[in-house]
This record gives structure tokens, sequence and C-alpha cells, in this order.
């Protein structure tokens, strides 16, 4: 999948799971989503999604540059560029001076740092940037046995102490770290896509059976100490999860072709299927409606992270429809859509 989104051959049900989850990726940045909703799972989900779609066939390094920075690194520039206003304005908002502003921020992006959130001027596009790096090291090792894979992404799941402690620039030393979910998203994450369409494949069973085990995973880690135990465990169960999650949203599909169309379902397609585009501009929303929440309210707390959150996505069909209709090469999208 180039990037976030899947541009050709949909599928209904990931379009719905990325539509869901790209909420979550907001509710997260508005810094007060509830305990279970953290940065780990958003993230796991979107790199784990993206390896599902990775071609291991193509044999063209220079197509995959070509066909990655339409899709992924143009859209990157795009926002990162016009975000650079966007925090001078904020950084007035909230100081009423420019006195104290690092107008050299915009050159983040080269710094050589062992941060994995430095992209000041906006944070979230760090994902993008990785991705585009995680496709140029996965395409290295893409013709391996799948065996050896699985064992590359256990490796680099693991070492995540290790490389986020390594300075490098683009950060590189995250998508080492992330490249190991993108990879079990491509070896089990088509599979397991292949097993649910199959009609004799019993989803029921299998969440049920599934949603045991992980609570199971999830009491028993809280037993070890050890740190590469811990880390066995954690990793293991987010991968559990998402098949679940993967499975829930297979059914809820197949409930709505049952029961006729549906605004809700609608709009979470929506929002799947053009997941890149609220990436990269919900920051722009959510930052200015979360002051103002917060003037009002004195506080912070879940009501107004929900409220933000709703008002941001409200915002986002508007962007969307504007950016499909007007700028699609900016996004990363082919031609001009709907």
């Amino acid at each position: 999948m180039d990037a976030i989104q899947n541009t050709s051959n949909r599928i209904a049900y990931i379009d719905l799971f990325k539509g869901i989850a790209i909420i979550g990726v907001v509710w997260v940045h508005s810094h007060i989503p509830p305990s279970w909703l953290t940065p780990f799972l958003v993230n796991s989900i979107f790199f784990f999604i993206s390896g599902c779609f990775f071609n291991r066939r193509q044999d063209s390094f220079y197509n995959l540059i070509i066909k990655n920075t339409k899709r992924i690194l143009i859209p990157f520039l795009f926002f990162y560029v016009l975000s650079y206003p966007f925090r001078i304005i904020v950084h007035f908002w909230d100081y009423r001076t420019l006195s104290n502003f690092d107008w050299l921020c915009v050159f983040d992006v080269f710094h050589f740092n062992a941060k994995p959130d430095y992209l000041f001027v906006n944070v979230p596009l760090w994902f993008l940037l990785s991705l585009f790096f995680i496709n140029i090291f996965y395409f290295a090792i893409r013709k391996f046995p799948d065996i050896i894979i699985v064992l590359i992404a256990a490796a680099c799941l693991f070492l995540k102490s290790f490389f986020y402690s390594i300075p490098s620039f683009f950060t590189i030393n995250v998508s080492l770290y992330w490249l190991g979910m993108f990879a079990l998203g491509n070896i089990l994450g088509q599979r397991f896509i292949k097993l649910l369409n199959k009609k004799s494949f019993n989803k029921y069973i299998f969440i049920l059976i599934s949603s045991l085990i992980y609570i199971i995973l999830s009491s028993t880690k809280l037993i070890y100490t050890e740190v590469i135990l811990a880390d066995i465990f954690i990793h293991l169960n987010m991968l559990l999860l998402i098949l679940i999650l993967f499975s829930i949203s297979s059914l809820l599909v197949q409930y709505r072709q049952k029961r006729g169309g549906s605004c809700i379902f609608n709009i979470l397609n929506l929002y799947g299927i053009n997941s890149l585009i609220i990436l990269g501009f919900h920051v722009w929303v959510l930052i200015p409606i979360g002051r103002i929440l917060y003037k009002i309210f004195g506080q912070a707390n879940i009501a107004t992270g929900i409220t933000a959150t709703f008002f941001t996505m409200i915002a986002a069909i508007v962007f969307i429809k504007f950016c499909n209709s007007t700028i699609p090469r900016l996004v990363g999208k082919k031609s001009i859509s709907s």
C-alpha cells in the first residue's frame, strides 16, 4: 500500500478499518485520549496495513522510488512546507511575540537526531518520511525466504531501544524499528486477508478464540519483568489485536452490505481512503480547537479531546473534498476524484 492509502484494488473492510484508525490517530494527538488508545497501537496498525500491500514481485528499484516519491514524498513535502506558517501563527497565538520563535525549525528534517518525533513543524509527518525509507529497506530483503523476513522483523522490533538511541537523518533509526511491523504486515497480513475472503473461514470463532488468547497474553505479560519476554508478549499481543480488528471490520462490512448503505460507514470509508490527507492536515485544526476549548473550560480532559477530535474530523471532510478536486497529485492521488 502506498503510504497509508491504497488507491487501487480497494478492500472495503480495510478502508473501514483505516477510517476508524485514523480517527484514533487524531484522538491520540489531542494528548488526552483514553488509556487504551496509544501511539503504539495506531502506529502498529498503519505500518502493518502498509506492509499488506507491498508487492514483493516488483523488480525495478527506480520504479519503486518514483512511485513512492509521488505517493509519499510529495505529500510529505506539501504538508511539511504548509505547516511552517501554521507553526508561526500558533507560536504568536501562544506568546504574542515571534522574538523567540525558531525560524530554522523548518530544517529540523535535516537534523542528525535520535528523537523519533523531532519534526516540530508537523510532528505526525514523521510517519510518511519513515514509510518512504521502510519501502526502500523492505525492497532490499523482499526476495528472502518468508521465515528469514519474519526473523528480521522480530529482530527489528526487539531492537527498538538500540535503534532509537542511534542519531540519524530523516528518522531512519525509527524506520528500522517499524520495518518489523511493516514486514509482518506483508508476510502475515496478506495471508490473513486471503483467509478472511474465504467463505469457509468462521470469523466469529476466530474473534472469540483470539480474544481469549489476547486476554491471557495481556495478563501473562505482567508477570514477566525481563525486557525480552515483555517485548515478545507486547508485540505478539499487538499482532493478535490487529488481526482481531481486521476480522471485526470484515464483519461490519458484511453487515452493511446486508442492511444497505449507511452515512456513518460512508464517512468512515472516506476517512480510510483519504487517511494520508487527514494525517498531514489534522494538526492545523486540532491544535487551535484544543486551545479554544482549554480557554473555555480551563482544563483538558477526555471530553475536550473528543470534542476537538470531532470537529477536526468534520473539517477533514471539507479538506478531503478540496484536495481531491483541486490538487490530487500533491496529496498522493493520481488524478482528480470526488
